[in-house]
């Protein structure tokens, strides 16, 4: 299982549900689930600080388009808003934009599975 997490260092409920990502990953990642970080940030330099802040425990990557452009990841998953969180099974999108609590009861449902 994945959690693909796109966010952006100027989005305050990114940087809430980050939080929240952090406290989850610990329990899921015992079970085998997986977390990246997609960030849609226009700046480098921008999404290096938030890393830095936020202290990801987790792999962290950058969109080269960031988010105005709308290419690149937007395109491909179809999305105009963050933070926005994609769940793959199996190499499957099986569920799209949960959060919080909603997240971690759709992975230990995927994982009883």
């Amino acid at each position: 299982i994945w959690v693909l997490d796109f966010w952006a260092s100027w989005c305050a409920p990114c940087r809430e549900e980050m939080a929240y990502l952090k406290e989850m990953y610990p329990e899921v990642h015992k079970f085998g689930v997986n977390m990246i970080s997609i960030s849609m940030d226009d700046k480098v330099e921008a999404w290096k600080k938030a890393c830095v802040e936020e202290q990801i425990p987790w792999k962290s990557v950058r969109n080269i388009y960031g988010f105005k452009n709308g290419k690149g990841v937007r395109e491909q998953f179809k999305f105009n808003s963050i933070p926005y969180i994609l769940l793959i099974k199996d190499g499957r999108i099986v569920a799209r934009n949960l959060r919080n609590w909603q997240l971690k009861k759709k992975i230990m449902e995927l994982l009883q599975e």
